[in-house]
């Protein structure tokens, strides 16, 4: 049974009031799909209402019920005709339709929050997996939340005024200087001005010509020049072949000496030295193999809220 919490008739009755007496002429900028009422009457009514909008035909009782009754969307009919009149007949319009919407929405959020929490919690007493799956489904139904709330939708340009005019004036600022994260690889910071936050960096080329050394430098160098955490995924290698790497290209030891044990006296304290470094860097390596991207940001999310880190890069090997 639906709780009283997350339902709120008047809004949805003020709302379709609010139409039948004065209109949809605004109805474009109101961001209520047909599915946000919890009255079903009410969801086939909005649909019609926009049908009707789409087809340039009035909107009032008339048209509507009409509407409805050609499309066999009526129900009771008798019942249904006499409830849309008194939508018409006795709503009290308060208050502007864009208020009654932000209602409705509000109310339609929280009916789907709930029945994900609660498809989260009869997976939590059911589930007969593993724990580390069940977590990553419920954090996937807490992210999707998460990702709700946080939704912006389409928005006027206009809204980007202020943070294009700060972006401009903080280039002009820093002229001539890498506004980015640095990678300490000068010819590729001279080019991107630096790793840049929501960018996507692919490195492409063929077999053989140095991809895993190239992203693992770096990533070493973010996490050991600049000391800003790093994530990487391995989904081949292992957590110790790509240390190796690192510490040998740290060490400038050549990691072929080191695969044919051909070390001389002189890189023993080279590498020691550089493994005391690399192992103190923030540098976090998941090596599973076979993960989703859901399992990417999974991992990422736990490993943000229980180290409290802001990450400043990912490293994925190889997609």
């Amino acid at each position: 049974m639906q709780s009283d919490s997350l339902y709120e008739p008047e809004s949805e009755k003020a709302f379709l009031g609010f139409l039948l007496l004065k209109g949809a002429d605004n109805l474009i900028d109101i961001p209520v799909a047909p599915e946000d009422f919890y009255v079903d009457l009410h969801r086939r009514v909005y649909r019609a209402i926009g049908d009707l909008v789409d087809k340039r035909i009035t909107i009032d009782p008339v048209s509507v019920l009409n509407f409805l009754k050609e499309n066999s969307l009526l129900k009771d009919e008798e019942k249904e005709f006499n409830y849309i009149y008194s939508l018409y007949r006795d709503t009290v319009v308060t208050q502007p339709l864009a208020y009654y919407a932000v209602r409705i929405k509000r109310f339609s959020e929280r009916r789907m929050y709930s029945k994900i929490l609660q498809e989260s919690l009869e997976l939590i007493r059911k589930e007969p997996g593993d724990n580390e799956s069940v977590f990553n489904t419920v954090e996937k139904n807490l992210t999707e939340i998460s990702r709700n709330i946080d939704a912006k939708g389409l928005l006027p340009v206009s809204s980007d005024k202020a943070a294009l005019s700060d972006y401009i004036m903080e280039i002009m600022k820093n002229r001539g200087q890498i506004t980015g994260l640095r990678t300490n690889f000068t010819k590729l910071d001279e080019a991107t001005s630096g790793l840049k936050e929501h960018e996507l960096m692919i490195l492409a080329a063929r077999p053989g010509n140095g991809k895993t050394t190239f992203a693992l430098n770096i990533a070493s160098n973010v996490a050991l020049v600049y000391n800003q955490p790093v994530v990487i995924f391995s989904l081949e290698m292992s957590r110790i072949e790509l240390l190796l790497k690192m510490v040998c290209a740290d060490s400038q030891v050549e990691s072929m000496k080191l695969k044919k044990s051909e070390l001389t006296r002189a890189d023993a304290p080279k590498l020691l030295e550089s493994i005391v470094r690399v192992t103190a860097a923030p540098i976090y390596i998941d090596d599973s193999g076979g993960l989703t991207i859901d399992d990417f940001k999974g991992r990422v999310r736990k490993l943000l809220t229980t180290e409290k880190l802001v990450l400043s890069l990912w490293t994925i090997y190889n997609l």
